[in-house]
């Protein structure tokens, strides 16, 4: 019984031995091994042992040991994978990602929005080139069909509202992401109601020389601002009441950043298209007339403010506009400036294209009065000339 129990004891002694030796071997792989590439004889791990298991015997890489010990397989191998906490060796499962800041949602509004009139005829703004501009079309009160865009720095459509007597409009809540912008743009917008575009901003760039929008702070905390930009539609001002259209805008925008007013893509109105008074005449050569209607021209100049020269390219439908407007045009640029100089007198005024019914110079952010061509209109003098000929250094002929 003593040799027996003294030869057991003996075997015990040999295998905690031998297992401690394994052991400590294995501690030591794992903190240098990467889990990368073929295995070395040391790979291996120790799943639950049974007290008395033995280590004896040949481990091959597709074999388990006797009490689950596993080779570390090769990770090329097919359906071969490595336990998770061997693959995740120098890895830190721990740590917490980056979060995308994300606006606060608004519900769907039931009634008018309230506006604060401060922000009648304010301006808003990019501060960073990295966070996009989301609008949320908010609510409508209006009599008229509103179709509402982003119209500079560059031209988006957005939605329109419901009105009575209409095809359904917009749903309140529709949101639009605009993308980012170039810090310190100016984010202009406009609204469509009525055959008449106001636009947000000063006076000046609306046709009736009357702020037709209004911007509302609503949140500064956070990443993101939230600005109600809303519209009066009506001609002169209407009610007055500003509410006839509200979207919010959101991103790192801001109505009190500097815009330069100089910059002929700021919006600040600083060319300004001038009617002649008394230049519109009638061309007496039927080699003009339009669908045996006789055709009319008309003389028109420009102010600039701006400080300096600067140039806008004839056909731009979008703002800043350097565009003819009006109905029966027999050609559409004809002798029109694209250079704008501080004096005008270099390249103004000039003749329009022929029209037959009415025409308006629309230039930056401005609009000419509307000429119109009818049986009161006198006939041109100097045999055509005016009618062929035009007085412009940098125009298109």
């Amino acid at each position: 019984m003593y040799r027996v129990f003294k030869t057991n004891c003996i075997m015990c002694l040999c295998i905690m031995f031998v297992l401690g030796i394994s052991c400590i071997g294995v501690v030591s792989a794992l903190e240098n091994n990467t889990g990368q590439g073929k295995p070395r004889g040391i790979d291996i791990y120790v799943g639950d042992v049974p007290y008395g298991s033995s280590l004896g015997g040949t481990i091959s890489s597709a074999e388990k040991g006797v009490g689950d010990f596993q080779v570390i397989v090769d990770d090329n191998k097919a359906n071969k994978q490595d336990p998770e906490w061997f693959a995740n060796l120098g890895v830190n499962t721990t740590s917490t990602p980056t979060v995308t800041p994300t606006m606060t949602p608004t519900p769907t509004a039931t009634a008018v929005i309230p506006i604060d009139t401060g922000g009648l005829g304010a301006q808003l703004c990019v501060l960073d080139a990295t966070s996009d501009v989301i609008v949320d079309f908010a609510y409508s009160d209006a009599g008229y069909t509103n179709a509402f865009a982003l119209s500079s720095p560059k031209s988006v459509s957005l939605g329109k509202n419901t009105t009575e007597g209409v095809p359904p409009g917009t749903a309140f809540g529709t949101v639009w992401n605009l993308g980012t912008f170039t810090p310190g743009q100016e984010l202009i917008f406009s609204d469509t109601a009525n055959g008449k575009t106001y636009y947000s901003g000063p006076a000046s760039r609306n046709p009736d020389k009357i702020i037709h929008g209004a911007i509302t702070l609503k949140n500064s905390t956070g990443t993101y601002h939230k600005y109600l930009v809303t519209f009066e539609d009506y001609w002169q001002g209407g009610d007055k009441d500003y509410n006839d259209l509200e979207f919010y805008v959101s991103g790192n925008v801001s109505t009190s950043c500097t815009i330069d007013e100089s910059d002929e893509d700021s919006g600040g109105g600083v060319v300004i298209p001038v009617y002649v008074q008394g230049s519109v005449c009638k061309c007496k050569s039927p080699t003009y007339d339009s669908k045996g209607k006789a055709t009319c021209v008309a003389q028109f100049t420009y102010t600039n403010s701006a400080g300096k020269a600067f140039s806008i390219p004839v056909g731009s439908s979008s703002l800043p506009w350097n565009e003819f407007s009006g109905s029966g045009m027999v050609e559409q640029y004809r002798c029109q400036p694209t250079k704008f100089y501080l004096d005008p007198t270099t390249n103004s005024p000039f003749w329009t294209n022929r029209f037959w019914n009415n025409i308006k110079w629309k230039l930056g952010y401005e609009q000419s009065i509307l000429v119109k061509c009818d049986g009161s209109t006198p006939a041109c003098s100097d045999s055509d000339s005016v009618c062929t000929e035009c007085k412009s250094n940098d125009g298109v002929r």
